[in-house]
């Protein structure tokens, strides 16, 4: 029986799988068994599938004597079978038969540990950790919080154990020498920077050279892990750092990144962009210097973002929280709560990884370190649900389109603040116009809502957004581009409404301000969001899974509708809608500017959404806006 066809890796993470007859697969409501194992090791793997395998294939023999077993009864089999493997065999998952492989079982049982730990899970129970802490003579924490920190100590301290394991056995005979040695001075230093935080913060006489860091925040929850402090000798580098950047994490990493961009090596919205994610990190691993810092606070940063909750810190009270309060009250609802998506955590990964790359750099942390996220990003996109790219991302339907623009926005609310509740009245204001500009013109919320009126501009009787101009923030070089209005947008009364008689350097929707990271569009945008949501518009792609989105589906929905029209290059529709490609840098090459705005009207202008424009102005005329 080859066991290996059962085992599936994914990631770091073993799965048994099987394959359930066709007789029972009604019965037991699935085509196949997939039964998570955990972070284990190869053999390890290998010698529970063959259990597992068994077990599951006497299951089915029962199964088709007795009818009354199900689904729930498979699940307890491979539950008891796993449960029985761990009490029995985890502890020796490999034979022992020489020093040389007991070392690399002690090393492989460490990486184990701190792996599943690095991916969220908890390596030891509650129970576990209380039963250590009375042996210690400390008396057990009731908070969850403080309980989850000790059992990341615990982990630490048992990792740092099999390391110093593995050293011993490999230096008992020689095996970190020679040809084949094994990397026994590798393991030793891992298990020394896992435990010298600890050590540290017992040694009175390190603590004491420590520069003083200021008082953190009364809202930051305690340290996940203590620091380290960094061995390196002082430099006239380091010395203008800490005159300048001052003593802790919290002015030290805007401090690194504000160079940065006086160096022009990044955008001036990047300390803005660091701001979120600087907030985690000192919730999470404490406000301290930067040099205290170790890859392992990176591991602890992940473990706890991957844990948070889609919707969090929304309104004050919620900010008053920490980050780790809202985990464990998103948790007591339940353990299959909505958690942030991969590209976010990984976005904070990187935000924070780049303070600390860009430390190397003038020589506040050592260079030869490795970075600090190495091997801790997270797979995403179609890495993971094997998608195509326009798939992860679907347009709405023609029917969803006619759907939205039957809301109370378009039809008459109730007030300007209660805009899901149907009434009597109409504001053509930014909630009103962003989705149609999104429908008809094809652009990015943002490019939209950052627009001023001398951004509207006519050139031979041809009105269009100049998304040319130095002041418009655009995603990437490709998306400078000039975008004609849709006639439909014309005849709506656009250009008498909101551009034509007012100051051009005054922004096209006033009401709108930017955010904290700058963005002129989040707030309305979730107003729109919050418009699909009352209507049950649901975005379901190919694979049946729910995606995102309020606005980008509407420029979807059009970019799909002119790929699919005849005589229409595909340049012409990348020039429309910001994208790049070869065809596009054609076309450019074959028209001229005045043609090319021309083609590029009567282009947009094949856009058929389904929008009823003669009955929106109508009740616009008809509801007259009096609040």
């Amino acid at each position: 029986m080859a066991t290996d066809s059962f085992l599936r890796l994914k990631g770091r993470t073993t799965y048994f799988r099987r394959k359930i007859p066709s007789e029972l697969m009604s019965r037991l409501a699935s085509t196949e068994i997939c039964f998570r194992l955990g972070v284990i090791d190869r053999d390890s793997a290998v010698q529970l599938g063959r259990r597992l395998a068994v077990a599951v294939d006497a299951f089915y023999v029962s199964a088709r004597r007795d009818k009354m077993l199900s689904s729930p009864d498979l699940t307890a089999l491979l539950g008891a079978a796993l449960a029985d493997w761990r009490a029995t065999v985890q502890p020796i998952p490999v034979p022992l038969v020489s020093t040389r492989e007991q070392a690399k079982t002690m090393a492989s049982l460490a990486d184990g540990l701190l792996r599943q730990q690095g991916d969220g899970f908890p390596v030891v129970d509650d129970d576990f950790i209380a039963q250590k802490l009375a042996a210690a003579g400390i008396a057990a924490p009731q908070d969850p919080v403080t309980l989850r920190l000790a059992g990341n100590v615990l982990t630490a301290g048992m990792a740092a154990h099999f390391l110093d394991t593995a050293v011993a056995l490999a230096r008992q005979n020689g095996d970190d020498r020679g040809f084949r040695k094994l990397p026994a001075q590798q393991w030793e230093d891992r298990a020394e920077r896992l435990l010298a935080p600890y050590r540290d913060a017992d040694d009175p006489a390190k603590s004491d050279e420590r520069p003083p860091a200021r008082p953190a925040p009364a809202v930051h929850a305690p340290a996940a892990m203590p620091v380290v402090q960094s061995s390196a000798p002082p430099s006239t580098v380091s010395t203008k750092f800490d005159r300048e950047a001052g003593a802790t994490f919290s002015t030290q990493a805007p401090y690194v990144v504000g160079e940065r961009v006086k160096a022009k090596q990044v955008g001036p919205d990047a300390v803005t962009n660091l701001g979120p994610s600087l907030r985690l990190w000192l919730q999470i691993c404490g406000d301290v210097d930067i040099r205290a810092y170790s890859p392992q606070h990176m591991s602890e940063y992940r473990s706890m973002l991957i844990d948070i909750p889609k919707v969090y810190w929304r309104s004050k009270a919620e900010q008053e929280k920490t980050i780790l309060q809202v985990i464990v009250e998103a948790a007591a609802e339940g353990q299959d709560y909505v958690r942030v998506s991969p590209k976010t955590v990984n976005k904070h990964i990187s935000n924070m990884n780049s303070v600390f790359e860009a430390a190397k750099t003038i020589g506040v942390i050592d260079r030869s370190l490795p970075s600090y996220a190495e091997g801790l990003y997270l797979e995403t996109g179609s890495e993971v649900s094997g998608l195509e790219e326009h798939e992860e991302r679907p347009g709405y339907t023609r029917d969803q389109v006619e759907l939205f623009f039957s809301h109370p926005v378009y039809t008459g609310r109730k007030r300007v603040y209660f805009y899901n509740d149907p009434g009597q009245v109409i504001v053509r204001d930014a909630l009103y116009w962003l989705p149609l500009l999104a429908a008809y013109e094809l652009m990015r919320r943002e490019e939209i809502c950052q627009l001023k009126v001398k951004h509207v501009r006519e050139e031979q009787g041809i009105w269009f957004f100049d998304l040319m101009h130095r002041e418009v923030k655009v995603k990437r070089g490709s998306s400078r581009r000039r975008v004609p209005l849709h006639d439909a947008i014309i005849q709506l009364g656009f250009l008498k409404e909101v551009v034509l008689g007012r100051d051009p350097d005054e922004l096209l929707f006033p009401e709108l301000s930017p955010s904290a990271k700058g963005s002129f569009s989040d707030a309305v945008g979730k107003r729109v969001g919050r418009m699909v949501d009352s209507l049950g518009i649901k975005l379901v792609r190919v694979d049946a899974s729910e995606a995102d989105g309020a606005l980008h589906p509407f420029r979807h929905h059009g970019i799909t509708q002119l790929e699919n029209a005849h005589d229409v290059k595909g340049g012409i529709i990348d020039a429309l809608s910001g994208h790049s490609s070869k065809d596009r840098k054609s076309e450019r090459r074959r028209y001229t500017d005045e043609i090319y705005l021309k083609v590029l009207r009567d282009t947009i202008n094949m856009l058929d959404i389904p929008v009823d424009v003669d009955d929106l102005n109508r009740k616009w005329n008809e509801v007259a806006f009096d609040e």
